[in-house]
Order: C-alpha cells, then structure tokens, then sequence
C-alpha cells in the first residue's frame, strides 16, 4: 500500500478534479483538447469494490489545466444517457487523445456510447504514436510518462487513491502527447505513417474485437483430445527412460536437474544481465533446440512433432536424449492446447486432470497495432496469425457468410529485389519462376530444368520430364527445394550462413559448414546488388542510427552488439515495408466493400468475412487491390497473391 507522502508528491503535479459531468460542455478547456481514460474493474486491482471483471468504473476527461471524472457505477439510468451524449457530442470537437484508442472506444461503445473512431473530429493515440516514431520502445503508459512526461511514478497508487491515479493516466497521456506531437513535426514521414495507417486501422480492429470469431466445436473437442493424449505420452515416455514416476515435463526445475545433473549436457544459459556473471541454466526453446541437435536429432519446426517421431530420435541419440524428445513432444502439445484450443472451451483442472466442461460459440482476439518494431500487427487471445494446419479450423466463417483471403506470393524476397535494385530477383518475379527450384539448381551446379515456373514439378514436356528423372525430383516438397526456400530466406535476413545447418535437410544433403559457407557466398556473387544495398544500410546504420521502410515508417537501431544493428536495420525496411503494404491493404478493401469485415491476417496474408451471395462481388472488388500497382522508391511494381474461399459449416 502506498504511503501518503507518494500521494502528496503526485497531487503536487496535478489539476483541479471536477465530479459533475455537466463541467465537460462548460469548461473552455475542454472544447479544444482533451484526454478520454477510461478505468474499468480488474479482480487483480484489489481494489474491494465487488464488480465484474471489465465493468467500467471511471470516465476521466481532461487535460493539464482541468479533470473531469464521472463515476460510472453511481449513475442511474438518466444520468448514464446523459454521459453517452455528452461523450458523443465531445469527439465531435476539437482534439481527442487516448492512450490505446482502440480500448476505450470499444469500452464506451460496450456501455451504449455512440462513438467511432472515424466519428472523431481529430483522434490521437499515444500509443500508435509512440510505436511509429520509436517503434524499439515499450509503449505503456507509464513508460511514456518516464521518457515524454513529468509526473512521478504513480501507478502503485491506484487501489489507495483512485481519484488520483485516473487524473494522473489523464496528464501524463497529454504530456506524452505534446512531446510526440513535437517529435512528429521534425518527422513528417512517421507522422504520415501514424495519421493515414494506424489512426484509421482503429475502426477496424474495433470491429473485428467487437465481433469476434465463430468456433467450430467439433474441431475444438477433437484438438482437446488430442493433444491432451500427447501431453499423456510425452509424461509416459520421460518417466519410463529416467525411471523417475512423478517426473513433471511442466516443472522446468525437475527437467534440468535430470537434464544437467544425470545426463550432464552441456549446460544453455540465458543471456547473462550482470558483467562476469553467467546467465541462469535454461531449457527453453532454442535451448532444448541445441541440445537436440547435438543429440543426432534433425526435424522441421512446420511438422507436427509425434510420439513417432520422438522415439525415432530417441533411438539415433545418446543418454538422455528420450528426455529432450519427451520434453519437445510435451512442449508441442501444450503449447497448441493451451495457446490455441483452451481459448476455445471451458476447462476446468490442471496437467493431465483437465476436463472438458463446454465449448464457447466465439472467441473475441485482440488485435495489436504497436508491439512489433516492423509495424506488424499481432492478434492475442488467440495468436489467430499463428493458427496453422489443424488449429487454423478451429475458427469458422458464420452461417450466411464466407470467408476470402489471400496470401501474397514471397512479398518479402520481391520487396527486397526492389529496394536493392537486384535484377536477377525481379526478373524472377516478372517471368513467374519458382525461385527456390532455380536456387537448388545455381547453389549445387544442377542445370535448370527447361521450365522454370511452378509447372516443372508436373510438366509433361520431354525437357522436364527428362530433367525431374534425372536428379529423382519429388515435386515441391522436394527436400533440396525445401532446404534452398529456408536458406535463402535466412540470408535475406542477414542470417550467418555457418549457422545454418539447424535446417531441415542440411545433413541428409551433406552441408556441413565449409559447404554452407561457399554456397552463401556463391548466391551473394550472383546477386552483388544485395551486397550493395546492405553496405549502404549499415553506413546509414552507423552514422545515423536509424532506417525506413519505402512508406517512411522509421527504426531506430538501439542494440549495443553492431551485428544485431545491421541485421535488424536490413530487415525493418522488407518486414516493415511489407507490414505498410498489408495495412494500405486492408484499408483500401474497408473503402471498397464497407460491409465486409477483417476477420485477421498475418504479415502477408488476409481473411475477410463476407455474406455468401456476395462473394462474386468482393472478389471483384478485392483482387484488383490486393495485386495494385505499388510505387517503392520510384519503381512500379505489382506483388502476385494466390485467393482462397473458406465456407461456413
């Protein structure tokens, strides 16, 4: 609890505080520019009101000269009709900001406020804005108040002084706001970014959060069984080769004793935050990863792991290796059952003794404009973008309805062949060539097949016919063809070729790491206009510190290892250039069909929700878009997307 004296040094910071909601029409204040916050009921602010969770407290209005708050829960029902058209008539007004616009839209309009973003005569958002112009950054509030503001740190005191507490979200988003607002005018090209791409994506986050997304319960209760069954078996097969029955895979303790003490691997650290001190033993992710390798296991991280595939690498590995493949099988399960599936369901116990007690009909993800550097968007509860092969189906279009989507055909590499001016990647783009067969070819000596687009797998053409018998080509799934695709993937993100030989394939098709070397930098002489264009980014990197994407959204480089400076300064402006292209998407489509909704997307693709018997009609609308002409740094060019339809069930 917070001691009075931390509450007398933050009112020394703070404005008048008004409670009467008729103030917010008479305060001249207020008509020009304000802050909207809004407080709503947690169960972990112990704050002994008895409300549920969510249930709006606080509408706090003001700026640095006034506070207006309006209890919400002390209102009856005339007074509440009087704040929805007292806040409708506001927005309407002069300036608005918040601090994540999107939050308190949707909690105004869940308590009957008539309030869009597009409704608002002038919308600021600290947070979009802090993620434009210092993307590198944490966005909360508190932490803009550290680095834009001038209060005192206050947010311990919001369960022992509320009042206070909202006034102070208040002035600190309006301090955080003049100071971005100053850093947008020595930056038009972020604040272009900020004012024609996040402020309008609003609406649509509002409305694919409000709507949320149909659960297909069959698919739900299947993925429940089955992954709680691999949970079972990956505990039956770590207990059977220690020996130990109450071994726990989820007790990270008891795995590394096993792991570090009795089978005496090398011990994964994490990375060390104190100079001479080592970091803590770890077998997280990459980790367990390592330790796999070293045991003889080679896998793909796109294929399912199976108890088939763990007692396959428990039998080429040594001591203690049925361990790492318990661990990665348990790690697998429960990951996509309690990310992606318990979503989904009404779960009761822990571990093995969970039970299923329902399925939910929908599920409502949040979508994130400001988390990722690269301007990528990121939906959580459930990572819908993260959804892939059998998980994808547990969300279904509603009836009467479809859904219609695209993926972008390797966006990245072509966006990258444009910025670099690389002739060789863009006249691949242009002739339509299945670049990852045509790398497999120029990376071993093979001569290319007589056709180079995606019809060599199948053409019955002599020439192609003759070339697949000849080097025993599988189709697409060919393991060279998949190993290149990933190679070079991991170059053009300014991966070490040396450490490349985690790749599915790299040992069944002999790359140790002398061969991996010279095959990087065969590809690199051949492509001498990407060595340029990173040589040029990191004389950028150094003297300034910063990069754009073709749109202009920026990067500030703050890591203190030059390595990671230049691979993230020639990453932002491919994945942030891409993540421009795909909000420009969206938001052109929104234009077109209004009645279509953004069900969610990844980085290069999208689903859109849209009534059945008009499906002809938004394909018409939305192909044409999705495939436009794009200018990047004066040169047209048009990025080719493969279309899909999902039906309702």
């Amino acid at each position: 609890m917070a001691m009075p004296d931390d509450l007398e040094r933050l009112q020394a910071f703070l404005p008048p505080i008004y409670t009467s909601h008729a103030l917010a029409l008479t305060l001249p204040s207020f008509l020009d520019v304000r802050v909207i916050d809004l407080e709503w009921h947690s169960v972990r602010c112990h704050c002994g009101r008895d409300l549920p969770d969510g249930a709006l407290e606080t509408i706090g209005i003001g700026n640095d000269k006034a506070v207006l708050q309006v209890d919400w829960q002390s209102l009856d029902a005339a007074a509440r009709d009087d704040v929805r058209r007292l806040l409708a008539a506001l927005v309407r007004v002069g300036t608005t900001i918040y601090h994540s616009a999107e939050s308190d839209i949707r909690k105004m309009r869940e308590n009957g406020v008539a309030v869009t973003a597009a409704g608002h005569a002038r919308l600021e958002d600290t947070m979009l804005a802090d993620a434009v112009l210092f993307s590198e950054e944490d966005h909360d509030l508190d932490d803009l108040r550290r680095r834009h503001g001038r209060l005192p740190e206050y947010k311990h005191l919001r369960a022992y002084a509320p009042a206070a507490y909202n006034a102070a979200d208040v002035v600190s988003t309006f301090d955080a706001w003049r100071s971005l607002e100053r850093s947008f005018a020595g930056d038009p090209q972020a604040h272009r970014v900020y004012r024609e791409m996040s402020i309008p994506f609003i609406d649509l986050v509002v409305e694919g959060e409000e709507a949320g997304v149909r659960v297909n319960a069959d698919v739900a209760r299947a993925l429940f069984a089955k992954y709680l069954e691999r949970i079972r078996q990956a505990t039956i097969l770590a207990r059977a080769y220690t020996g130990d029955p109450t071994l726990n895979l989820a007790a990270p303790d008891q795995v590394k004793w096993w792991v570090y003490n009795v089978y005496k691997m090398p011990v994964q650290r994490k990375r060390s935050t104190e100079w001479g001190v080592p970091g803590a033993a770890t077998l997280e992710k990459d980790a367990l990863a390592t330790l796999r390798r070293q045991q003889g296991a080679e896998w793909d991280e796109e294929e399912e792991p199976t108890l088939e595939a763990a007692l396959d690498n428990t039998e080429v590995g040594g001591w203690g290796a049925g361990l790492l493949e318990a661990k990665y099988l348990f790690n697998a399960a429960q990951q996509r059952l309690t990310h992606y599936v318990v979503p989904c369901l009404v779960v009761e116990g822990e571990g093995l003794d969970r039970r299923l007690v329902g399925v939910r009909d929908r599920i409502y993800p949040e979508c994130r404009q400001h988390v990722q550097a690269s301007g990528r968007h990121s939906y959580v509860g459930p990572a819908l973008q993260q959804m892939k092969g059998e998980t994808s189906t547990l969300v279904v279009p509603d009836p009467g309805t479809c859904w219609v989507g695209h993926d972008w055909s390797n966006i990245e590499t072509w966006l990258l062949g444009v910025l670099a001016q690389d002739e060789l990647i863009l006249e691949a783009k242009a002739q339509g060539w299945d670049t990852h067969v045509v790398n497999f070819c120029d990376g071993t000596g093979t001569p290319r097949p007589p056709h180079l687009t995606k019809a060599l797998h199948k053409c019955g053409c002599p020439g192609c016919v003759a070339w697949r018998a000849s080097v025993d080509w599988k189709g697409e799934d060919d393991l060279r063809r998949t190993f290149f695709k990933r190679y070079v993937y991991r170059l053009h993100y300014r991966g070490r070729p040396e450490f490349a030989g985690d790749i599915p394939g790299a040992r069944a098709l002999g790359f140790d790491v002398p061969r991996l070397v010279a095959t990087s930098e065969a590809y690199l002489s051949r492509h001498r206009a990407l060595v340029q264009y990173w040589t040029a980014l990191e004389r950028q990197i150094d003297v300034e510190g910063l990069v754009r994407t073709f749109r202009g959204r920026p990067r500030r480089l703050t890591s203190p290892n030059r390595s990671a400076r230049y691979r993230e300064g020639s990453n932002h402006p491919m994945q942030g250039g891409v993540a421009d292209i795909y909000i420009e998407t969206a938001l052109l489509v929104k234009r077109a069909a209004p009645w279509a909704r953004l069900v969610y997307g990844a980085h290069d693709s999208q689903w859109w929700q849209v009534p059945r018997d008009r499906l002809a009609e938004f394909i018409a609308l939305y192909a044409p878009i999705v495939e436009r002409e794009v200018l990047v740094n004066g040169r047209p060019v048009r990025f080719p997307a493969s279309f899909k339809v999902r039906e309702a069930t």
